[in-house]
């Protein structure tokens, strides 16, 4: 449908049409406004932008919102993705909260820990983990969102880099080292972040230390105090929670071990049938039916197992490489600010 990542008025429009969801997040009045030093910091950063939607139109996973590209021929720009009618998980597990069994929401945990996984796999850093940013879609997966791009869109429209103004980060999703003078992100700050929602699921949405001041909040993680794991967490997920809050980044899992571990405990609690899970219940959400559900389980088994093979010689120097040179950020954009 889309062949390229820049999107036209007309194809918009027709996309529009078909209930494409459109994320408008950013006014765009900025764009002609400013110095010539700032129009060509918003250029270099539009370039950059136009790459990595290049590169975000190739991520297809089940459990990552699917990217269609960017219209951005005239503004405002928007960001064009999947809809996902169930809304953002956070507001699921707020409203549903006692009514989710705990064998949906470890299916929860995994398919979140799948999509990760698959965004590492890419050498993608999500570097804003949090279940508001976790989708449900049509067919009551979870999936996640709000990574790559929409930083970058925010730096083209931005009139000024407002700098660590740490009481508006997102903090008690922060791994220590992102917290720092100058910040550290890689795959393990990720995990850190993941560890989170795993609290927040099952917690039924609610945040760790909703009434602290978030630099008490930085200050007690980068001491190594954390949140107490809430207790309907089972055994087997609040150990591996605690490993995710380790503060040497190399002591922390990655999504493969995770995955195992959840797996693991999905089989010790599972799910309860499709009838009672209450993504079914949301407005917009169907179940796929047992034959598209094996379909579809057969084909990623063959990507998966595909990639494995191609990718053997190479993953561990790959992981390594992520994992141990983590990005240095100086400022942060608008997408940021927010706790």
């Amino acid at each position: 449908m889309i062949k390229t990542a820049v999107i036209t008025e007309n194809e918009l429009m027709k996309l529009n049409e078909q209930f494409v969801h459109l994320q408008c997040q950013i006014n765009f009045r900025l764009w002609h406004g400013g110095n010539d030093s700032t129009r060509s910091k918003r250029e270099e950063a539009h370039d950059c932008m136009m790459k990595e939607a290049r590169i975000m139109m190739s991520y297809k996973h089940r459990n990552v919102v699917e990217f269609y590209g960017v219209a951005c021929d005239r503004p405002p720009v928007m960001i064009v993705m999947e809809l996902c009618p169930g809304g953002n998980l956070e507001t699921h597990l707020r409203k549903m909260s006692g009514s989710i069994m705990p064998g949906e929401r470890i299916v929860y945990c995994l398919e979140i820990a799948r999509g990760l996984r698959y965004l590492h796999r890419k050498n993608c850093i999500h570097g804003d983990l949090a279940c508001r940013n976790c989708l449900i879609s049509k067919h009551g997966e979870i999936k996640v969102t709000d990574f790559g791009l929409s930083k970058l869109v925010d730096e083209i429209t931005a009139e000024t880099k407002i700098l660590r103004p740490q009481d508006r980060l997102p903090v008690r999703w922060m791994a220590p080292e992102t917290l720092a003078r100058i910040p550290l992100y890689s795959t393990k700050s990720d995990v850190w972040s993941y560890g989170v929602v795993c609290y927040e699921i099952f917690n039924n949405g609610e945040k760790p230390w909703p009434y602290l001041e978030a630099k008490i909040i930085a200050k007690s993680y980068k001491n190594g105090k954390l949140p107490n794991i809430p207790s309907a967490t089972p055994p087997q997920i609040a150990k591996m929670m605690t490993r995710t809050w380790h503060l040497k980044t190399e002591r922390r899992p990655n999504f493969d071990e995770i995955i195992v571990t959840l797996t693991k405990a999905h089989g010790a609690i599972p799910p309860p049938p499709p009838e009672m899970r209450t993504v079914f219940s949301l407005e917009g959400v169907i179940r796929r039916t047992p034959e598209e559900e094996k379909k579809l389980n057969d084909e990623e088994m063959k990507v998966t197992t595909s990639a494995s093979l191609l990718s053997s010689a190479s993953s561990a120097s790959t992981a390594e490489s992520i994992e141990t040179s983590p990005t240095r950020i100086s400022a942060f954009p608008f997408f940021f600010f927010r706790i």
